[in-house]
C-alpha cells in the first residue's frame, strides 16, 4: 500500500511541477530563501535498520570490523548533528541525514529545539535515501497470532505483551499497510436517531446523554460487555464518540457516558462499534482492554503466518518547540520523501468531539515557533489523528507535494485554537506558510468533522494547488471569529485548488454531516482572495452543501473566477457578511439552488446600512431546484447583481427570489438570460465557446489553469 502511495506522490509532484505557474497578486514571502552558497558539499550522516547510535553515521554501510557503520534512530541522527554543531572545529556547512529503506518504530516522539536548527546558508536536510523511502512509526508491530472459534466464527486473537511499556488502548489497527474497521455495527450505513428526551429544554449546544432507536434496528440486546463500546452520531456539522453505558431494549434507549457536542435531532445518523458481538464482518476487529486480547476476522486470502499487524502507541511522532521569550526559533530544516505513519489519539474523558473542524484533535507532526521549514514530497499516511499543525508563531514553512491519505482526522492546521475573542492571542502571529501542490484524500476516517487544511486567526498564508477529495466535511477552512470584528485572519490567498466529493465520498457513503463547503470562511477577513479554484460534487446531508461559503461575519474577501459545479445547495452562499466581491466565477447545476443568502445576511446588511455582497460577471446554470435560498423577494436588496448571465436549462420562464424577469431586472439592469454556450456541460466541460454571450459582457476566463 505504501509503496503504491509513493508511486502516486512522485507522479503528482511531477505533474504539478510542470505545469505550476509564478503566484501573482498577494505578496506572500518565500517560505525559506534559497541558500547563498548552494554548491558547498554536505556533512552527510546515514541512518539504517542495522545501525548503531553507537557509531558515528558517517559510513553508509558497517565497516568489515563491525566497529562503526550508520545510526538506527532519527533521534540519534538528531544528536549526532547536534555533537557535530557544538564543535568547536566544526565549520558551517549544510548536512544531510539519509534514513536508508525501513520502518524505524518510535518510543517516544523526537523534539526539536532552536539548537537543533539550520540557517539560511546551512540547512539540516532530514530524508530518504535516493530511490528508497523511510517510515516513521508511532506504532508496535503485534505477532503471535493464533486461529479460535468465537461466536462461531474462526478468528484470529492475539494476547497482547502485558508490562509496564505497554497501555494497550488503540483505536486504530494496520494489516498489511490497510486501515481495518473496529467492529461496527451496522457493517456498512448508518442508522437513524428515532426520537429524543424532550423533557429538558435545551439549547442547541447543549447535547443529549441517550437516545431512541427505531424497533428492529438493534438485533440483539444480549452486548456480552459494553467496555470501549461506543456510539458514533453525526450532528449538525460535527460527530460525537458517546461511550454506551447501558441499552434498554424495553424503552429502546442507548445510554452514553458523555453527553453529545449539540443537541441531537431525529434523523440524525449514528452507528455503533468496538463490541465483540459486532465482529461478523472480514476486516474487522475489536480489542479487549480489560483482557489485553484483539480479535481479527481475516479474509479469505489472509494468511496468518505472514500478514503483518501495527498498532499505534504513541500521538506525536515530531515535535518543534522554539522559545518565543527568548525570540529564538526553530528553523531551516528540511524534511523530504519521508512517510510518517500509525499515530492514535484520544477524546479526553469530559469530551465527545468538537464544535468545528475536529480543533482539539492535534497534529502528529507538532510545532511551536517554527520558522523557515519545509516538508516536500513526504507521505502522511495511516494516522489517527490531524498530520501536521503550524501552531503557535509558526512563520515562512512550506509544505509542497506531499500525499496526506488515510487520516483518523484531517491534513493540515496553521493557528491556534478557535476563540471568539480577538485580543492579542499568540496564535495570531502565526503567518505566511504555504500549503502548494498537495494531494488530500481520504480523511475524516475517525473524527468525521475533520477538515483537509484549516486556517485559524493566521494571515498571508498561501493554499495552492492542491487536490482534495473524500472528506466527510470541508476541504479548506479559512477561519476568524463570529461576527465582524477584525481578526488577524486577513490577506490569506487560496487558489487553483481542485476540491471535490466532499460530504459524499467517490464511493457513495455519505452525506453524513451538513453546514459544510468546498472552500469555507468565517469572519471578517481583508484581502482575502479564492481564486482560480474548481470545486464539485459537494453534498451535505440536511442542509448547507455549498462550494464556495461565507459564513458567519466573512467579510472584504474576494472570490473570483472559480469553477463550482454540482453542489447539493447551492454553489455559493453567505451566512451574513459585507463587501464580498464575487465576480467572474461560474456556479452550476446546484441540486436545490444555485445561490443562498440567509435572512441573517439582510437583517444586518439593513442594520448596518452597508452592502452585503457584490455579485457580478457570474455566470448560474441549473437544471432544477430554484436560483436562490434562504431569502425571497428580497433577494436583492442590500445587494448588487450586475452583469450576470442566468440560465435555467429548457426553462427559460424560471423565477430569480420568486420573481419574474422583468420584475427581477429593475435592480440588475446589465443582466441577462441566455445559454452561456460552454462546449460540453454534461462531460463537467464547460469552457466557453467563442460565441458565448459571457465575451461580450465582459467574463474573463473562469476556473482552474
Amino acid at each position: 500500500m505504501l509503496r503504491r502511495v509513493f508511486l502516486l506522490q512522485i507522479l503528482l509532484g511531477w505533474f504539478i511541477a510542470i505545469t505550476k505557474k509564478l503566484v501573482t497578486g498577494i505578496s506572500y514571502k518565500s517560505a525559506s530563501a534559497a541558500p547563498l552558497f548552494s554548491d558547498v558539499e554536505p556533512i552527510i550522516f546515514f541512518v539504517a535498520p542495522n545501525g548503531n547510535d553507537a557509531w558515528s553515521g558517517r559510513l553508509e554501510v558497517v565497516n568489515p570490523e563491525n566497529s562503526d557503520g550508520p545510526l538506527a534512530t532519527l533521534e540519534g541522527a538528531k544528536i549526532a548533528v547536534r555533537n557535530l554543531k557544538s564543535n568547536q572545529s566544526y565549520i558551517d556547512r549544510p548536512i544531510k541525514i539519509l534514513l536508508r529503506s525501513g520502518t524505524y518504530f518510535l518510543s517516544q516522539p523526537v523534539l526539536f529545539k532552536p539548537k537543533d536548527s539550520g540557517s539560511i546558508n546551512q540547512p539540516i536536510t532530514y530524508q530518504s535515501y535516493p530511490q528508497e523511502r523511510a517510515i516513521i512509526s508511532g506504532g508496535k508491530l503485534i505477532t503471535g497470532w493464533r486461529k479460535e472459534i468465537v461466536n462461531n466464527l474462526e478468528m484470529w486473537t492475539v494476547d497482547l505483551p502485558q508490562d509496564s511499556s505497554n497501555d494497550w488502548q488503540f483505536q486504530h489497527l494496520w494489516v498489511n499497510g490497510n486501515r481495518r474497521s473496529r467492529s461496527r455495527y451496522p457493517s456498512q450505513g448508518y442508522l437513524q436517531v428515532e426520537a429524543l428526551d424532550t423533557s429538558k429544554d435545551q439549547a442547541w449546544h447543549e447535547g443529549h446523554d441517550s437516545l431512541q432507536y427505531y424497533e428492529g434496528d438493534l438485533p440483539s440486546t444480549n452486548v456480552s460487555t459494553f467496555e470501549g463500546a461506543e456510539l458514533v452520531v453525526m450532528n449538525r456539522w460535527v460527530e460525537s464518540r458517546l461511550p454506551i453505558t447501558k441499552i434498554d431494549p424495553v424503552q429502546r434507549q442507548i445510554y452514553f457516558g458523555k453527553s453529545s457536542v449539540f443537541k441531537l435531532a431525529p434523523g440524525d445518523l449514528y452507528y455503533l462499534e468496538n463490541s465483540l458481538d459486532w465482529l461478523n464482518t472480514p476486516g474487522e476487529w475489536y480489542l479487549d482492554r480489560q483482557q489485553g486480547k484483539v480479535y481479527y476476522l481475516p479474509f479469505p486470502e489472509e494468511d496468518i503466518s505472514t500478514t503483518e499487524f501495527i498498532a499505534p502507541v504513541l500521538s506525536t511522532l515530531l515535535v518543534f518547540r522554539g522559545n518565543i521569550q527568548k525570540n529564538r526559533y526553530v528553523q531551516h530544516l528540511k524534511f523530504k520523501n519521508i512517510t510518517f505513519s500509525h499515530t492514535d489519539w484520544h477524546l479526553p474523558q469530559n469530551a465527545s468531539g468538537y464544535s468545528q473542524n475536529a480543533w482539539g484533535v492535534p497534529g502528529v507532526i507538532n510545532a511551536i515557533a517554527l520558522k523557515n521549514c519545509t516538508w516536500s514530497y513526504c507521505t502522511f499516511a495511516h494516522l489517527g489523528n490531524y498530520a501536521l499543525e503550524l501552531a503557535d508563531y509558526c512563520q515562512y514553512n512550506r509544505i509542497s507535494y506531499c500525499l496526506f491519505s488515510d487520516l483518523g482526522g484531517g491534513g493540515i492546521k496553521i493557528g491556534r485554537k478557535l476563540t471568539k475573542k480577538t485580543g492579542s492571542n499568540i496564535s495570531e502571529r502565526t503567518s505566511y506558510n504555504q500549503v502548494v501542490g498537495n494531494h488530500f484524500f481520504n480523511g475524516g476516517k475517525f473524527f468525521h468533522s475533520a477538515a483537509a487544511i484549516v486556517v485559524v486567526k493566521s494571515h498571508h498564508n498561501l493554499i495552492a494547488r492542491n487536490n482534495i477529495h473524500n472528506y466527510y466535511y470541508t476541504a479548506i477552512s479559512v477561519m476568524g471569529t463570529w461576527g465582524f470584528e477584525p481578526t488577524q485572519a486577513y490577506q490569506n490567498l487560496i487558489e487553483h485548488n481542485h476540491i471535490h466529493h466532499i460530504g459524499k465520498l467517490s464511493n457513495g457513503d455519505g452525506p453524513i454531516i451538513s453546514d459544510m463547503g468546498g472552500i469555507y470562511t468565517l469572519g471578517s477577513q481583508k484581502g482575502t482572495v479564492i481564486r482560480h479554484n474548481k470545486i464539485h460534487d459537494i453534498t451535505a446531508l440536511r442542509y448547507g452543501g455549498w462550494g464556495i461559503y461565507l459564513d458567519e461575519g466573512s467579510s472584504y474577501i474576494t472570490a473570483e473566477h472559480n469553477l463550482v459545479f454540482r453542489t447539493s445547495h447551492g454553489g455559493f452562499a453567505q451566512h451574513y457578511g459585507k463587501e464580498n466581491l464575487i465576480r467572474h466565477n461560474i456556479f452550476a447545476l446546484g441540486d436545490q439552488a444555485q445561490l443562498h443568502r440567509s435572512f441573517k445576511d439582510l437583517k444586518f446588511a439593513r442594520e448596518g446600512n452597508f452592502i452585503s455582497f457584490h455579485l457580478e460577471n457570474n455566470i448560474f446554470y441549473w437544471q432544477k431546484g430554484k436560483f436562490i435560498s434562504g431569502l425571497g423577494r428580497n433577494s436583492q436588496s442590500h445587494a448588487i447583481f450586475n452583469h450576470n448571465i442566468y440560465w435555467k436549462v429548457d426553462q427559460p420562464n424560471f423565477l430569480l427570489g420568486g420573481l419574474a424577469w422583468k420584475r427581477w431586472q429593475q435592480s440588475d439592469r446589465h443582466s441577462v438570460i441566455t445559454d452561456p454556450l460552454f462546449i460540453a456541460p454534461q462531460e463537467d466541460n464547460f469552457q466557453l465557446r467563442p460565441n458565448s454571450p459571457a465575451w461580450q459582457l465582459g467574463i474573463s476566463k473562469i476556473g482552474r489553469d
